[in-house]
Order: structure tokens, then sequence, then C-alpha cells
């Protein structure tokens, strides 16, 4: 396997944070201590000048590059890297004030004061003319410039806006999409609620009632912003090449990064774990699952471009990390196929709205507080793995999550326990993440031939296509593991007939069934009850091997599990939400059989891993993610890679511990 060097002239795993020096320009000793503890830190690559606007344009017109010449030439001699970002993730005052069509409308129809961030209306383009200013103004300055390594656009795209220009900029999109009223009608079946339209113009994207709508509108949305995306690239690809991207948010609701990624060199990423006691495992799933994700949408490694060092002041709990936590959390992300680890924020600031925000550099402004010493330690340790930048991850089973699919749920007038994809796609990614089987995250259009198991929990929507290329993977030899929920509706939300599945699954659904409290239901899988969570399905059996039936109420007996068998693979099907520990115990199962084996086996229960490999070596990622030391046989001819030193025969992670492995 090829490495695939994100930043060829600088093959490290990258570590910095978010630099604001334009806080700083009133006390430049700040930014001579800066200079100082990026070497004590080890940290050398910084995104410079996020929400910057205000202090590159001060009023319309009048700009300020000096004291950013002087940073990006400091750190050009002192070896340090620099994303240099696009300032329009917060717009000036200024602008708010004169432009008020800058600011966007909320939902209720009124037009936001000036107020937070992520504040600016993607449609206008008065908003596009100030943007293309600034955005050229700088890449024409700085685009060659030997301390830009890439590009940071904006910072954290989100929001919507209602106001005129977006509302015509979405009938627009409805009427590319649908050509006709006629033909929007007809797919979003108007004639519910005499919802008939006779023009585009006449559609509330705020209606409850017409959910195809509503998922049509978030649809606009992510278009708006990779529309936006687009053009600020555009703007930088005048003056520069330098890789572009923008930083993602993990499964935020509101955003399909799907639709972005194409536009990103890179992708970027930015994740806040919190560690709570004893809930180590279920955190380091979910944040595994993250970053499976990102490096899943290019196939390629990813940078993440924000952690916190110290304590996110936003989090219930400000927990402050316990010895371990760091180095783990970062080795997390690099063993899942991340290239950077990089923080927010490099330097705590004194005023505002995240001045109690974790940072490297604390407000004592000392490299002797703890944070700054598990940074430091970290970071003098990653010249060790310097090897592993580039090495990219060997992937047989794939989870399946569309961003439209989850709106479908959310939006839809069912009842709330057939809703909850964003708990039980986690739960069933789990159930694989403890068996330590090497996982991607993929959309359902994506490509499936480089898998050998897809996983689709509540797969609710099934676009165009999307049926006969399941259909074909699986007769290919594929295998697809489907739960409750799965095919109920197509792209524009109507619903699908029970037999249109059959030909895939071997069963038709009838009906489905919430367990109110009080009432229990349990399925028989190889002679052992297990117990079903909240909600199941009733099945009507067509050509599929009955796995486990139920146990309980007027349906006993009926199917809970099914495999269908198609050409050379097969088709499990789920009808219930089942437990963690069965979904562990049947997926172990199920994935063996199709030939897929866990990256190690005979972990400790709280002993993780995540395998990188190359052309030079296999590298093995080991976390504990329990309070106890844990004592395991070494993976055989591997050498401690992390600390540069020969192994034993068994192999001890301390509390929280973690570690990097070569096999050669």
């Amino acid at each position: 396997m090829k490495k695939q060097l994100l930043f060829p002239e600088y093959p490290h795993i990258l570590h910095g944070g978010d630099y604001n020096p334009d806080q700083w320009l009133d006390t430049p000793s700040i930014i001579d201590d800066d200079f100082r503890f990026m070497d004590l830190a080890h940290c050398g690559v910084f995104s410079v000048g996020i929400f910057s606007w205000t202090q590159l344009e001060p009023e319309e017109g009048k700009f300020t590059f000096e004291w950013l010449d002087d940073i990006l030439d400091r750190c050009a001699k002192a070896g340090k890297k620099v994303f240099l970002a696009t300032p329009t993730g917060a717009r000036p005052p200024w602008m708010a004030k004169k432009y008020p069509e800058c600011r966007r409308v909320n939902i209720d129809g009124k037009r936001d004061e000036y107020q937070m961030r992520h504040n600016l209306c993607f449609s206008s383009e008065l908003v596009r003319q100030k943007t293309g200013i600034i955005d050229a103004k700088l890449a024409e300055r700085y685009g060659k410039h030997p301390a830009v390594l890439g590009w940071h656009i904006s910072n954290e795209l989100s929001g919507e806006c209602y106001c005129p220009l977006c509302l015509a900029r979405f009938y627009q999109f409805l009427e590319k999409k649908y050509h006709t009223v006629d033909e929007l009608n007809r797919r979003i079946w108007s004639g519910f609620w005499s919802h008939r339209y006779t023009s585009f113009d006449e559609i509330n994207p705020r209606d409850p009632a017409m959910e195809a709508i509503r998922v049509d509108w978030k649809r606009f949305n992510a278009e708006q912003m990779r529309d936006y995306l687009a053009f600020e690239k555009s703007v930088i690809r005048r003056y520069s090449d330098r890789p572009v991207t923008t930083n993602m948010m993990g499964l935020h609701k509101e955003i399909d990064y799907y639709r972005l990624a194409p536009e990103c060199d890179f992708i970027a990423d930015d994740c806040y774990p919190m560690w709570y006691l004893g809930e180590e495992k279920n955190v380091g799933a979910r944040f595994s699952m993250l970053h499976d994700l990102h490096y899943s949408m290019q196939r390629k490694p990813f940078v993440m471009m924000e952690s916190a060092p110290g304590v996110p002041n936003f989090r219930p709990y400000a927990h402050l990390r316990r010895p371990g936590e760091l180095q783990r959390e970062m080795l997390l992300a690099v063993g899942h196929g991340a290239d950077g680890t990089m923080y927010f924020q490099w330097r705590k600031s004194r005023g505002g709205f995240e001045k109690f925000h974790g940072a490297v550099v604390g407000h004592d402004n000392s490299a002797e507080n703890l944070t700054f010493k598990q940074v430091a330690d970290y970071g003098s340790h990653l010249k060790n793995i310097d090897c592993v930048a580039g090495a990219p991850r060997k992937i047989d089973v794939a989870l399946v999550w569309d961003w439209d699919n989850s709106w479908a749920l959310d939006l839809g007038d069912f009842t709330h326990n057939f809703k909850e994809v964003h708990t039980v796609f986690p739960r069933h990614y789990k159930a694989l993440w403890e068996s330590n089987f090497s996982l991607g995250v993929i959309e359902s259009t994506g490509d499936f031939s480089p898998y050998r198991v897809l996983v689709a929990p509540m797969l609710f929507m099934l676009k165009k296509g999307v049926r006969e290329k399941l259909e074909a993977f699986v007769r290919n030899g594929g295998t697809l593991i489907v739960s409750h929920m799965f095919g109920y509706v197509n792209e524009d939300s109507l619903c699908y007939r029970p037999a249109d599945l059959t030909a895939l699954t071997g069963v038709e659904v009838e009906d489905y069934d919430c367990m109110e409290p009080g009432r229990t239901q349990s399925a028989l899988y190889r002679g052992k009850s297990t117990p079903v969570l909240e909600a199941g399905e009733l099945l009507r059996n067509q050509s599929a091997e009955v796995l486990a039936t139920y146990e309980k109420d007027f349906y006993a007996g009926s199917p809970a599990i099914t495999r269908n068998a198609i050409g050379q693979g097969s088709v499990y099907y789920l009808a219930a939400n089942f437990s963690d520990e069965f979904l562990k115990e049947f997926y172990f199962g199920a994935l063996t059989q199709a030939g897929v084996q866990p990256q190690l086996h005979n972990l400790p229960d709280y002993v993780k891993c995540s395998i990188r490999e190359d052309e030079t070596g296999k590298y093995i990622f080991l976390y504990n993610f329990g309070e106890n030391t844990e004592t395991f046989p070494t993976p055989q001819g591997a050498y401690d890679l992390w600390n540069d030193c020969a192994l034993s025969a068994t192999l001890t992670l301390a509390p929280r511990g973690s570690t990097v492995l070569v096999v050669k």
C-alpha cells in the first residue's frame, strides 16, 4: 500500500493549533513568547486569520496587512507552516451596519442583529463581492509565501437564511431538480392536505406538512455552502495552488458534508470528546466513527484541525484531562487516518466568548502548567512516527450513513422510537469497533467496490439506483447487513411498497411495533433469548433463511433476523433494535463468516486498536479505554515505535495509555 502524503514538502504528522496573533498586536512580547513556546511544545503548523476580517479590513476598503506580513515571515524563518484562513467565518461590524442584506433572516422571518459569528447570507451578491475582494488580496499577497502550507476556507460552515434572496435561490433549486411544478406535485404527493402548488414561489420550506420539501430545503442549504466554498476556492486559485480545505464537525445534523468534500483538497475536521468516567469506550467508539467518516470521504489521510488541549468551555462538566488522555485522543485520530492533530486554541484570549476554552498556552503565559506539559510531551514523541504520515488504511467493512436519510427520519411524522438514527447508527458502529474490525463510513451513492461487507443501520431512504447497486454488490460476493427501517422511502420521501425490496432482502415488512413501558419483546437466536429495545418490525418471509424469531405477544414465532442468499453473497435483515451485547456477538459471527477478521485478536476488553500500513511497515495503534493497567501478549515481531524501544513478550498499557508499534 503506497503512501498518500497530503503535503510532500512537509512529511510529518502536523502538530499545532489555531493561532490568533492579531489579538495581541499591542503586546509584541506575547508574540515573542509564542514563538519560543512553539518550539518547547514541538508545534510547527498553525491556522492563522480565521476570524481576522476586522483586523485585515478595519474600515471598508482600508486594508492592514503589515501584522500578517510579520507573522508569516517569522513563521517562515522559524520553520513553521501556516494554514492561512479566509476570514469569512465572521463579518466585521461595519459591513453588518452598512449592508443589512448581509445579515441572515431567521426561520421566523426576522433579520438577525449583528452578533456571534457564522452570520453571512450565502445568497447575497454583496457578500460575495466583499468576500472576493478580501480573499483575492490575501491570495495575491501570500499565495506563494514559503510559510503557507494550505488554505483554510471560512470556519465551520453552518446555518441557514430565509431572506428573499435565499428563497428565490431555493425556488431555482427546486425548478432545476423537478423542471416543472406538475412534476414536483407528482413526486412529493402534494395532494395531501390540499398542498398542490401552481408555482414554485408558493412553496414554504418551513411547512412541516411536506416532509419532502423540508428535506429539499436541507439539501438546498448544503448546496448553498458547497457553492460558497467553491466560490472562495475559485478566488484563491487565481493566485495560489496550495491545497484548500474547510473544517467539518462530524455528524452535525444540519450539514451534508459529502457535498462539501469534493471541493476540499483534503478533509479537515473538529473533534471535542470528553472522557467522562465510565464513558470512555462509548466516547472512543464515537470519535473513531467520526475519524473513519473523514478518512472514508476521500479514502486518504485527513487533518484533525481542532481539538481541545485543555478543557472545552462548552461541555457540561469542565473535566481536566487525566494523565494519558490527551496522548490517547491524539493517537486515536492518527491511528484512524489523521496526518495532523491540531488544537483550538494555541493561546487563551483574555476576553470574549471563548476566553476559558482550553489552550496550549494559558493565561499564566507559562510552559509549566499541566496542559502545556502534556502537549509538549506528546509533541516530543511525534518525530518517532514521521514514517506513519501518508500511510493508508486497509478497510473491508463500511457503514452507510446519509445525511438526507437522517433528515427524512427526523422530519417524518412517525413515532420517535423509529427516528433515532443518530443513536442507533453509533451503536451499530460500536458493536463492530468493540471487536477491532477496521471500519469506514460512506454514503449510499458512493463506491462499494473496495469493501467486502456493508452495514446499513436504519437506511430509511433508498435513493435512485441504490437498491440496484446493493443487489449487484451482494451478487458479486458481498455481505450486506441492514436493520429495521430499511428502505421505507425513496429520495422524494415517497413510500416504497413492501414487496419492492423482497428481491434483495427476501422479506416484506408488514408493520412495526413500538413497546411502551411495561410491554416487552425478545428474540430467540441460536438458542439464546435476547431483548428487543423499544422497536421491532413484523416480517413476512418470502425466500430468506430465518435466524431468529420473536418470543412474545401475538407475533411470537415470526422472523426477527433473516439471511437471504443472492448470487455469491448474503443479505442479513435485523428487524428490531437489539442490545449492544447482542449486536457485538452477531456482527462478530456474521463478519468472520464473510471472511473478515479483526485487526488483532485476543486483546483485553478495554484495549482497542487501529492499523495503518504502507510498503515500509504495519503501524499498530493501541489504546487503553479503561482506568486499570492492562497487560497482554505483544504482537509478533513488533517494535515500540512511539517510545523507540524494544518490547518483551508482553505489553503493558497504563490506565488511559496508548502507544504505536511497528511490524516490518
